[in-house]
C-alpha cells in the first residue's frame, strides 16, 4: 500500500498498486477539474432565447439536446415558396427535397398540408416523349464488329444461346451434359419421380382408379402431400421390374397411404 495527499482537501489516503493517485474521492477529482463561475460564459439560445452557461472557448448555439435538433433541422418551406417551385417552375417532389435539403416524401406531405394539388405518378412533362418527338436511339444500329465483339464476350463468360433451332438448348439434356451436374448424387428414388415414365404412369393410375381402393375416398390430385392422393407400390420400389409395372400401382389417399406402411397394418394389405 503506497500512502497519497490529495491535492484538494489535503488527506493522506492509501492505494494499492503502480497507478499515481491525486485524489481521495470522486468528489475532490471533481472540484478539482470544475471550471470556476468566474471562467463560465453566459450565452442565449438561438431556438428557446433561454440563457445558460458553458465553460470553455468552444461556440455554443443551443442550451440543450432538443433545442439542437430544432435548430439544426432544416426549415419548412412555406406554401408560397412551394407553390412557386412545384406549380409556377414545375420542379419535382425530388427537385425540391434536394434544394431544401429535407426527402421526397417531407416534400410530398408538405405539399398535401399547404392544399396543393400533387401530381400523379408518371405525369412529369420533361420525363415522357412530347408528341412527334423520336427517341434518340432511333434508327441506331449495332456494327457488325460490336456485336461480334458483344458475342465473343458472351461466349468468353460461359453463356449459350437459349434457343436452338427453335427449341430450348436444354430440353431433354441430362447427366454429365448438364451445366448443373454434380456428379449423380441426387437419390436414385428422386431421380426415377421426376422422370417422364414415372408421370405418365401417375396420370394412368389416376385415370384408372380415380378413387383411394382402400377407403373409396376421392382424394385432390394437387395440394399438400398430407391432402392429395398418393400411388403407391404393391410390390417394393426396391424391385426395378415392377415400378412401372400398372398392375403394381394403386391409388390411395394420404391417410390410407400412412396406414398401410404403420404396425397396424398386421396384415399386410397391399404389400407383397
Amino acid at each position: 500500500m503506497t500512502t497519497w495527499v490529495c491535492g484538494v482537501c489535503g488527506t493522506g489516503f492509501k492505494r494499492s498498486g503502480k497507478r499515481t493517485y491525486s485524489y481521495c474521492s470522486p468528489a475532490c477529482r471533481g472540484a478539482a477539474r470544475r471550471t470556476p463561475d468566474a471562467e463560465r460564459r453566459v450565452l442565449a439560445c438561438e431556438v428557446c432565447g433561454a440563457s445558460f452557461t458553458r465553460r470553455g472557448t468552444r461556440p455554443y448555439r443551443f442550451c440543450s439536446v432538443t433545442c439542437r435538433s430544432i435548430g439544426q433541422r432544416p426549415k419548412r418551406s412555406s406554401p408560397d415558396e412551394l407553390r412557386e417551385m412545384y406549380v409556377d417552375q414545375g420542379l419535382t417532389a425530388n427537385d425540391i427535397a434536394r434544394l431544401v435539403g429535407r426527402d421526397a416524401k417531407t416534400i410530398w406531405s408538405w405539399l398535401r398540408a399547404a392544399g396543393i394539388e400533387t401530381r400523379s405518378r408518371g405525369s412529369y412533362e420533361a420525363q415522357r416523349f412530347k408528341p412527334g418527338q423520336s427517341s434518340a436511339f432511333k434508327g441506331m444500329n449495332h456494327s457488325p464488329e460490336t456485336k461480334a465483339a458483344i458475342r465473343a464476350a458472351s461466349i468468353a463468360d460461359g453463356r449459350v444461346p437459349y434457343m436452338r433451332n427453335g427449341q430450348h438448348w436444354l430440353k431433354g439434356v441430362t447427366g454429365a451434359a448438364h451445366p448443373l451436374w454434380k456428379g449423380g448424387i441426387t437419390p436414385e428414388r428422386q431421380a426415377f419421380y421426376s422422370t417422364d415414365e414415372w408421370k405418365e404412369a401417375v396420370r394412368d393410375v389416376w385415370v384408372r382408379d380415380r378413387a383411394c381402393q382402400r377407403c373409396g375416398c376421392r382424394p385432390p390430385r394437387h395440394g399438400p402431400r398430407h391432402q392429395r392422393g398418393h400411388v403407391h407400390h404393391i410390390v417394393s420400389f426396391r424391385v426395378r421390374e415392377l415400378r412401372l409395372a400398372r398392375s403394381n400401382l394403386i391409388l390411395l389417399c394420404a391417410e390410407c397411404h400412412r396406414w398401410v406402411h404403420s404396425r397396424a397394418n398386421e396384415t399386410q394389405e397391399y404389400i407383397a
